[in-house]
């Protein structure tokens, strides 16, 4: 997950927008592109589809972007009521979506979902170019940097053991590195294809899949500078890259000319980049296809590159001609999540014994509302057949509706797609130190004091990167993984929501 951080406007000399083009959020009755309707819009819809009185709630809220947080809390707890009111909630909040944004191409305005329908070409205006990486395929070990260390075998054991004594990582979390770990024919990944949407993410797996041989159909913006690393990156490993080009090359095209003509805008093109993903889904047709959704753009563009990202999802999923894909997601973990009862007892035990200061702090702290602390434990949740879930409130405020709302997106689709029997790939990650958290003062400044809070860690973007792939690799290779379905042999949950836990 990654936060955003928007400049403050200088209305002197602020330039007027661009005109709108692609996925875009719809016009209100001011002609402006208002983000909080449509984002409160999105939530009331989720809700009615279950709670009439939730869905009153959100729609009178008078002010949504200081309080949206405890509404994203009430949305996830009345999904827990019963399997079918998460489902439910989830695919009324994706039609929402899908039915409202719209996308703009020249002087015609119409909705994301019948974009996807009529302007989807037959034939892909995009060519297809494949790099393949100098060394062979074969099983590599799992290396994982910590403190300045490349920890694998029975160091990296060492230390998965010693982060699920302190309560850094949960125990199933420990168990699922250690089967990848462990597993060394797992990790050789060339009879796999996975479909990156946004290749070169800061969060993304792309080099280590690199360098377990994997197949990846790589989407990113056409610019050759992050080209030239995708390739450079991919001809020092044993994967082969798949990516669109404007202009047919040939196989010696130079990396400069690769690189030139290579990539594709997903908020633009969005119906193309599906048209050229199903031309090479075609060309390998006996190949298993994983999709991930790793592209992050700012503010309410992240809303929007969301929305893109899941139409070509969606559509995916809907051809009959091939086996359903697979998923890929990073859970952000500021957000209301389903979790152990045991992590919630170790939470609540861990705050009855913090240091005498830390009271102090939050006690001082309490009499200013915008700073006030509190406890993210929240109240067991009771289904309607009396099953009791724990969950926690880790949102913060200051990410904004628009974050939520696209990492929102991203469960409702994780739910729905593994209940029609997708395998669906989507852990929390850790709270990660990349360049777009850091350069928000405010939560650099937090991840600085996190050490005073144990056993919270932060964790580098290598270290994230290794520990979320082992993640993946067992869901797609683990026969007894949570991300598969029911129908395909996967452990049943109570709840949908509980593949986030």
């Amino acid at each position: 997950g990654t936060f955003f951080n928007t400049p403050p406007k200088n209305e002197n000399t602020a330039m007027p927008p661009p005109p709108a083009a692609g996925v875009v959020f719809p016009l209100d009755d001011q002609g402006k592109r208002s983000t909080t309707s449509i984002n409160q819009g999105a939530f009331a819809a989720a809700a009615k589809a279950i709670d009439p009185k939730l869905a009153a709630s959100v729609t009178e809220e008078k002010k949504w972007r200081g309080k949206y947080t405890k509404h994203i809390g009430a949305h996830v707890e009345a999904g827990l009521k019963t399997p079918e009111a998460a489902i439910k909630s989830a695919q009324a909040g994706l039609d929402y979506l899908h039915t409202t944004m719209q996308f703009v191409r020249g002087e015609k305005s119409m909705t994301l979902r019948e974009a996807m329908k009529t302007l989807t070409p037959a034939t892909s205006p995009f060519h297809t170019h494949v790099i393949k990486g100098a060394r062979k395929p074969g099983a590599s070990p799992l290396e994982v940097p910590y403190n300045g260390k490349l920890l694998s075998g029975d160091a990296l054991e060492a230390q998965v053991e010693k982060w699920v004594r302190l309560g850094v990582i949960e125990l199933s979390t420990g168990a699922s590195i250690m089967q990848a770990a462990q597993n060394p024919g797992w990790r050789d990944l060339s009879d796999l294809h996975i479909c990156m949407l946004g290749a070169s993410s800061a969060m993304g797996p792309f080099p280590l899949l690199m360098n377990m041989g994997a197949n990846v159909i790589a989407v990113d913006i056409d610019r050759a500078g992050i080209w030239e690393k995708l390739i450079k990156t991919a001809k020092e490993g044993c994967g082969t890259l798949i990516l669109p080009t404007k202009e047919k090359l040939g196989a010696n095209a130079s990396d400069e000319e690769v690189a030139k003509v290579a990539g594709c805008n997903l908020l633009t093109e969005t119906p193309e980049v599906y048209s050229w993903l199903a031309s090479v889904r075609k060309e390998r047709a006996n190949k298993q296809l994983c999709v991930g959704a790793y592209a992050y753009l700012d503010a309410d563009k992240f809303v929007m590159i969301s929305c893109a990202m899941d139409a070509i999802i969606e559509k995916l999923i809907a051809d009959t001609q091939f086996p359903k894909p697979a998923l890929a997601y990073l859970c952000t973990p500021t957000d209301f999540h389903v979790c152990p009862a045991t992590a919630r007892d170790a939470a609540m035990d861990n705050l009855r014994k913090s240091p005498t200061w830390l009271s102090l702090i939050a006690s001082l702290l309490s009499f200013s509302p915008k700073l006030a602390l509190k406890r993210n434990a929240r109240k067991l949740v009771t289904a309607e057949d009396g099953t009791q879930f724990a969950v926690v409130d880790a949102l913060v405020k200051e990410q904004g509706p628009n974050y939520a709302l696209a990492k929102r997106l991203q469960h409702w689709r994780a739910m729905t797609s593994r209940e029609q029997g997708c395998v669906v790939s989507t852990n929390v990650a850790p709270s990660t130190a990349t360049a777009s958290v850091v350069s928000n003062r405010l939560f650099a400044l937090a991840y600085k004091g996190f050490h005073y809070v144990k056993p919270a860690e932060v964790a580098q973007p290598e270290l994230s990167n290794s520990v979320m792939t082992a993640l993946l690799v067992n869901d797609l290779r683990s026969p007894t993984s949570i991300a598969r379905p029911v129908a395909d042999g996967g452990r049943p949950l109570r709840n949908p929501l509980e593949l986030f836990r």
